[in-house]
C-alpha cells in the first residue's frame, strides 16, 4: 500500500486532486452552454434580463475579455466560412471585439461574388472553446431571436398604445404619486399596503436603491403614509433575479436576528453556516455560485498560515498598486513628436527619438541643440541614479495625493507594505524648468528605440 499512501501525499501537496469546486465550475459551464447555445430564447425571457440587450449589446465602448474575444473570433469564423481573417481583424477591432456589430456589419455584405472580404477556400469549421463566458453565450443567443425580439416588442408597444388610448376616453387612466405620470393602466401600476399608487418603475427604481442601502423592505414614497410594499408586491415589479437577491437578504437577516451561536456568514454572498471549533480559522462557503474560502477574523480570502496582520486588505491593495503603477510611470519619458515612450540607463540628456524629434531627459521638453544645457540650466549628463530616484518619489508623493483625493474614505489608511517606505528625493527637482514644460509621467513601462547623441 505504500504506492497508495504516496499517491495520496502527492496529490494533496500539489492540491491537483479533484475539487467540489472544480466540479461545480464545469456543471455551471455547461448548464450556461446548454441554456443559451443550445436552444432558442423567447421574447418573454430576454425581457426579465435585468438590461436592454439593444442597448447594451450594441455598446462597443465596453471592453470585454480575452474568453469573450477568442469565442466571437471563432463563432464569426464559423458562420462566415469565406471570410478573409485580415479582414475579420479589422471589423473587430473596429467594434472593440463585440460580436453582435460585427455580426451585423458582416451580414450586410454581399457574399455571392468575389470581394476584398472574400476567399475561395472555405475555412474549416471549428468547435467552440470549452470554457463557457456567460456575456458572450446570452449575446450568441439574443443575435438569434433579435429579429422576432424586435417584432414581439413592438407588437406588445402597438397593443399597449391601444388600450391606453380606450382607457383615456372612459377616464381609466391611472397616475403615478412619484413621477406623476397620469398615462398609466392598471396593469402598469403597483399600491402599497395604504393604498397608494405608484408605477412599477418608480417601485423598482426604489426598491433598487434600498437594496443597495443594505435594506430589505421599501416604504410608501407619500408623505405621510409610512406603509410598506408587500412581498408579493415586490415580487411582481422586481426582475427574477433581484427578487431572489432580495430573498436571500430577508432569510439572512432573519438568521441574524435568531441569535445563533457560533453562525458565520460568508463576506461574499448570504452563505452561512454554524462552525462551533473556534480553532479552525476558515470559513468555506458553500453556495455553489462562491464557493470562497474566507478569514473568519478579518472576512478577507484565506490567508493561512498568515497572521490577519500580515495580510494586505482590498482596500490596501488597491492604494498600494495605484501608487506602485505611478512610481513605474514617473520614469517614463514620452516622445513630443511621435508619442514612444522611453527610458534610459545610460549616455547624455539629449535624447534622438527614431522620429527624429529630440527631446532634454530631465526637463522633458524639446530642444533643437545642445545650447539647451549648460550652467544654470539642464545638466548634459546627470546621476541617473539620483534622476530616476527624485522622479519615481514626485510620482509616489503625487499618486497618493490623487488616490486620497479620489477616495477620501481611505485617507487614513496606513499601507503594511507601502512603496513609499525607504525612498526619499536626493536632491532638489530643478527649479528653472518652465511650468508648462513639466509634462509629467504618463503612459505604461514600455521601451522604444532610443540612441543618446553625444
Amino acid at each position: 500500500m505504500d504506492w497508495f499512501k504516496e499517491g495520496v501525499e502527492h496529490l494533496l501537496e500539489t492540491r491537483k486532486y479533484p475539487r467540489l469546486k472544480d466540479r461545480l465550475e464545469q456543471e455551471l459551464r455547461e448548464r450556461t452552454r446548454k441554456n443559451y447555445a443550445d436552444r432558442l430564447l423567447t421574447a418573454e425571457e430576454i425581457l426579465q434580463w435585468d438590461f436592454d440587450p439593444l442597448t447594451v449589446f450594441y455598446d462597443t465602448s465596453k471592453p470585454v475579455g480575452v474568453r469573450y474575444r477568442e469565442l466571437a473570433t471563432r463563432q464569426l469564423q464559423n458562420q462566415f466560412p469565406h471570410l478573409r481573417s485580415t479582414y475579420l481583424k479589422r471589423i473587430l477591432a473596429a467594434n472593440n471585439f463585440h460580436f453582435v456589430p460585427c455580426l451585423r456589419l458582416l451580414q450586410t455584405l454581399d457574399w455571392t461574388k468575389p470581394g476584398p472580404y472574400y476567399k475561395r477556400q472555405q475555412s474549416p469549421f471549428a468547435e467552440l472553446p470549452s470554457e463557457s463566458d456567460e456575456p458572450f453565450y446570452r449575446e450568441l443567443a439574443f443575435s438569434r431571436v433579435e429579429r422576432e425580439f424586435k417584432d414581439y416588442v413592438d407588437m406588445k408597444t402597438r397593443i399597449r398604445e391601444s388600450k391606453v388610448e380606450e382607457a383615456r376616453a372612459v377616464g381609466a387612466l391611472l397616475r403615478c404619486n412619484c413621477c406623476f405620470d397620469e398615462e398609466l393602466l392598471v396593469e402598469d401600476t403597483v399600491e402599497c399596503l395604504g393604498q397608494h399608487t405608484f408605477c412599477k418603475e418608480c417601485v423598482r427604481r426604489g426598491m433598487d436603491v434600498a437594496i443597495g442601502q443594505g435594506k430589505t423592505t421599501l416604504e410608501c414614497m407619500s408623505d405621510g403614509c409610512g406603509r410598506e410594499f408587500s412581498l408579493q408586491t415586490l415580487q411582481c415589479v422586481l426582475k427574477p433575479n433581484a427578487f431572489s437577491s432580495l430573498l436571500k437578504k430577508i432569510q439572512l437577516l432573519e438568521i441574524e436576528r435568531a441569535e445563533i451561536a457560533d453562525l458565520e456568514t460568508c463576506p461574499f454572498c448570504s452563505f452561512a453556516a454554524i462552525m462551533p471549533n473556534q480553532e479552525d480559522k476558515v470559513f468555506r462557503c458553500l453556495n455553489p455560485d462562491c464557493m470562497k474560502q474566507t478569514c473568519r477574523l478579518c472576512k478577507e480570502p484565506d490567508h493561512v498560515p498568515l497572521k490577519c496582520s500580515e495580510v494586505e486588505n482590498s482596500s490596501e491593495v488597491k492604494m498600494r498598486t495605484f501608487i506602485e503603477n505611478r512610481m513605474s510611470e514617473a520614469l517614463m519619458r514620452e516622445c513630443h513628436k511621435c508619442r514612444k515612450r522611453f527610458t534610459k540607463s545610460e549616455g547624455c540628456n539629449m535624447m534622438t527619438c527614431v522620429c527624429g524629434a529630440k527631446m532634454c531627459y530631465v526637463c522633458r521638453r524639446p530642444v533643437r541643440d545642445y545650447n539647451h544645457f549648460g550652467e544654470g540650466r539642464c545638466p548634459q549628463v546627470s546621476d541617473l541614479e539620483e534622476l530616476h530616484g527624485r522622479d519615481v518619489y514626485r510620482g509616489a508623493k503625487d499618486a497618493k495625493r490623487r488616490f486620497v483625493e479620489e477616495n477620501p474614505e481611505m485617507a487614513g489608511l496606513d499601507l503594511k507594505f507601502d512603496p513609499m517606505q525607504g525612498i526619499s528625493p536626493r536632491s532638489p527637482a530643478p527649479t528653472d524648468v518652465p511650468p508648462e514644460n513639466d509634462v509629467g509621467p504618463v503612459g505604461l513601462l514600455a521601451h522604444a528605440r532610443l540612441r543618446a547623441t553625444h
